[in-house]
């Protein structure tokens, strides 16, 4: 891949932030595990891809709250946590993987991101915060049957048509 320097990114000032050109897309390469989500992206408008570092066990707090370009993060398996208010109001993201070993979404973690509309949640996860996903895009949600949900974790999810326990007998539609 091509090696990029953004100069619209006059916030960075470290030397280590590397960029890479994948098709039209320009991927944002966090350098270090020790990330604690205080990058000022402000003037990053070609940035559309977000790749946090591998070996991350937990993206910090507002790690990229109201970064509005960003249209996909790319999260390590080792990622076991997401903060509170991590990826919220980031209003153009669509694609996030969860790994599989993701146990605790704190709240408010994807609050108004409303143009992500499929999520899947691994079967490692046993909670959810309150307002986790509130806000979104999300059209359905299938629960791993150990998570607790925090209140109105789907509040405001205007397009939600089911969300389905899984291994249990239940679906809910709201009304």
């Amino acid at each position: 891949a091509e090696r990029l320097y953004i100069e619209d990114c006059p916030k960075l000032e470290e030397v280590n932030h590397f960029f890479e050109k994948e098709g039209d897309n320009i991927i944002y390469k966090i350098p270090s595990k020790e990330f604690t989500g205080k990058v000022d992206f402000s003037g990053c408008s070609r940035i559309n891809i977000v790749e946090m570092p591998e070996n991350m066990q937990e993206i910090p707090d507002q790690a990229l709250y109201t970064w509005n370009n960003v249209k996909e993060v790319r999260l390590p398996d080792t990622v076991t946590k997401i903060g509170k208010e991590a990826f919220a109001y980031c209003s153009n993201l669509e694609k996030i993987n969860l790994p599989d070993g993701l146990a605790f979404i704190e709240g408010k973690a994807f609050s108004n991101c409303r143009k992500l509309t499929e999520i899947l949640l691994p079967e490692s996860l046993r909670d959810i915060k309150v307002d986790g996903f509130e806000g979104t895009g999300i059209t359905s949600a299938e629960i791993p049957s150990e998570c607790q949900l925090g209140e109105g974790v789907f509040s405001a999810c205007s397009n939600l048509k089911d969300i389905t326990i899984r291994g249990k007998d239940i679906t809910i539609t709201p009304y």
